[in-house]
């Protein structure tokens, strides 16, 4: 870090630089969606998707333990947990006006969009390994629309669902990258 500036704004953006953390869920999530494209789980088959559960959350709290050992622990200036909330009201209110209206579109994928471009803009900052699940988010009720509720989901939506987890857990590692790249800077100066 040249200045305390810089360490700073390093100290306000390694949360969001944590990205390792969230790349088993994301890879779970990718696999789950892709299993039930191709058939091997059916829609609403739950045993299957709690199985998986058990070893993702034991990787999340390994690596989790990795990341406090090797790069530290910083206490966040805020939680941002109240974004995150009302973007969760947001998205079920579309929702439900866009069911009773009769009109037949899947907010989740715009919803998980949003989410990821609010990861890119986080902090000031411009992380544009972000940008591409956003655009698949916002892309996926245009390439594969929402069959109406009562039908079940198409092959073509759950596999793009894959693509757009799997994106989200190319970017959170990435994020990983970038912090592992911004501490061998700040040992080498």
């Amino acid at each position: 870090m040249r200045s305390l500036a810089d360490a700073e704004l390093f100290t306000r953006r390694y949360m969001g630089l944590r990205g390792l953390e969230m790349v088993p869920v994301w890879g779970s999530l990718a696999f789950m969606a892709f299993a039930e494209g191709v058939g091997w789980f059916r829609e609403g088959d739950v045993f299957p998707r709690l199985l998986i559960l058990v070893p993702v959350i034991g990787a999340c709290l390994l690596i989790h333990r990795y990341l406090d050992r090797t790069f530290g622990v910083v206490k966040p200036l805020s939680s941002g947990w109240g974004w995150l909330g009302v973007g969760v009201v947001v998205y079920y209110v579309a929702q439900i006006a866009a069911i009773r209206l009769g009109v037949h579109i899947d907010f989740t994928g715009p919803a998980l969009g949003g989410w990821a471009a609010s990861f890119g803009f986080r902090d000031c900052g411009f992380r544009k390994q972000w940008l591409i699940p956003a655009a698949l988010g916002f892309l996926l009720p245009v390439v594969a629309p929402y069959p109406s509720p009562s039908a079940p989901h198409a092959p073509l939506y759950s596999l793009l669902s894959a693509i757009l987890f799997a994106a989200f857990a190319a970017a959170s590692f990435w994020d990983h990258v970038l912090l592992v790249r911004s501490f061998n800077g700040a040992l080498s100066e």
